[in-house]
């Protein structure tokens, strides 16, 4: 049973998440998708005037089939979106303040060798939220902004949820033991929707199964739903890779040469890769930290001062090295390809998180000392304090540009109402940019489709045609 501290701070994550999820309205790519993707149109182009509202499970097949085959291959994030936008924000408010919570939940099963339950130990769950809130450098794209929650938190609970059961296995292989016709179909199906998610990801996951699965076969172990996920992971990924819309999407981006970034293109790149190490770096020292600890100890032979000594902590090693690798090789991956990489960090930080919380456990069960009880004391002091600054202050600027775009979109209904051609007038959001709030936040202030900085003009098209006014205009007091 679910423990009442877990359960209240579980809720809790769930509320606030909810909350923020209600601050963010629709914004850039959303309104686009709104649409039947109109053929051989790169993403947020000029809409036709023939160009239809989606409206029914038919018209979502026929904008993935012209996204699938002008810009890119992530079929199941982009049929999420395209719902998601059609049914209304309200129903993916709630289930997507839910996804955040499994996310959490998944974390700490594959933390606690794979087991799936409800026993939380809420200081678990408290630091794994906290690791989500500060080190993600993009947590507004990635967990609030529809299209991006599709596209990241959505599919990589997705792929968490692939992982657990060869996790389990990884640990105690007695435990996994059911393998029959039903199991391998519904674990090469779920292999098919993860591997259709992250190139820079998937391909170091079905490197590392390879090798388990190899691993299994010597110990006379390989199971049929073992293979039959394998199978499905790259299967999905053949679909993400070998996209049509891959091709077209460089040669629309003028980038028909190579997907890997020229060499002026090098030193922004590595600034971009600093900016996110620097969101990950307590992780990554806390990692190596603890590789280097426990070398000391290995060397030192003093392995009998461990506290669990049934504990096999070289299950734990290999596993935190896997997680390591996936989140090093999808980041250095991101270095070479043109594509921005903040977003897509948040996926290297969730496996440094898991790789994180595993170590965490391993010396709960050990003893192991990582870091100083003065240090740690002081950290979470730290902690706490970042947390409740940065809280405060997000919740305060977010609803004072939740109340900004209620106004807007009041405006934009009494335009609607009375049938005027004029063009939409606004003043930019009050929260944004180079704001105090914005960095006592910890940059959590949710962006608006309209802060008077980053949006574009097809932007601005797309949503007129969304509301059907006649355009906007952003006007500075």
């Amino acid at each position: 049973m679910i423990g009442r501290k877990a359960l209240v701070l579980i809720l809790a994550i769930f509320c606030f998440m909810l909350i923020l999820n209600m601050m963010k309205p629709l914004s850039s790519d959303d309104y686009f998708l709104a649409f039947i993707w109109p053929e051989g149109m790169a993403i947020n182009g000029p809409l036709t005037e023939t160009a239809k509202r989606v409206s029914s499970f038919t018209n979502i097949l026929e904008s993935l089939k012209s996204y699938y085959f002008v810009w890119g291959g992530r079929i199941p994030g982009q049929s999420l979106m395209t719902f998601f936008v059609w049914q209304g924000k309200e129903l993916f408010n709630v289930l997507n303040a839910f996804m955040f919570v499994v996310l959490i939940a998944e974390i700490y099963w594959l933390s606690h060798e794979g087991k799936v339950s409800v026993d939380f130990e809420p200081s678990y769950v408290f630091w794994i939220f906290f690791a989500l809130w500060s080190f993600n450098i993009s947590f507004n794209d990635t967990f609030l902004w529809l299209s991006g929650s599709c596209e990241y938190l959505w599919m990589l609970v997705i792929l968490l949820a692939f992982l657990l059961p060869y996790v389990r296995d990884y640990y105690d292989s007695a435990l996994v033991k059911r393998d029959n016709r039903v199991t391998s179909i519904g674990m090469f199906c779920l292999g098919v929707i993860a591997g259709d998610s992250r190139e820079t990801v998937i391909c170091w996951i079905i490197a590392i199964l390879s090798l388990c699965l190899f691993r299994s076969l010597k110990r006379n172990n390989l199971q049929c739903w073992k293979i039959a996920g394998l199978l499905g992971l790259c299967v999905g990924y053949a679909v993400l890779i070998l996209a049509p819309g891959n091709v077209s999407r460089l040669a629309i981006q003028q980038h028909a040469d190579s997907i890997f970034i020229p060499a002026e293109f090098l030193v922004p790149k590595l600034i971009e890769s600093v900016g996110i190490i620097a969101f990950h770096l307590f992780l990554w020292y806390f990692i190596l930290k603890f590789i280097y600890t426990y070398g000391k100890i290995r060397r030192n032979k003093r392995n009998n001062l461990f506290s669990d000594q049934s504990v096999d902590v070289s299950l734990y090693l290999s596993f935190i090295k896997a997680c390591v690798v996936v989140a090093l090789g999808s980041g250095f991956l991101m270095l070479l390809i043109q594509s921005e990489a903040y977003r897509p960090s948040f996926v290297n930080l969730v496996f440094l998180i898991i790789s994180s919380a595993s170590i965490f456990r391993l010396c709960d069960r050990t003893g192991i000392t990582i870091i100083h009880p003065v240090t740690k004391s002081f950290l979470k002091k730290t902690g706490y304090i970042y947390l409740i600054l940065t809280i405060s202050c997000s919740l305060w600027g977010n609803y004072l540009n939740w109340q900004y775009w209620n106004s807007v979109l009041s405006s934009v209904k009494g335009i609607q109402q009375s049938g005027s051609v004029d063009v939409l007038e606004i003043e930019p959001c009050p929260v944004r940019g180079k704001d105090h709030l914005v960095l006592l936040s910890g940059f959590h202030i949710i962006a608006m489709p309209f802060s008077g900085e980053y949006e574009t003009d097809s932007i601005k098209r797309t949503f007129s045609r969304y509301y059907g006014i006649n355009g906007v205009k952003i006007v500075t007091p």
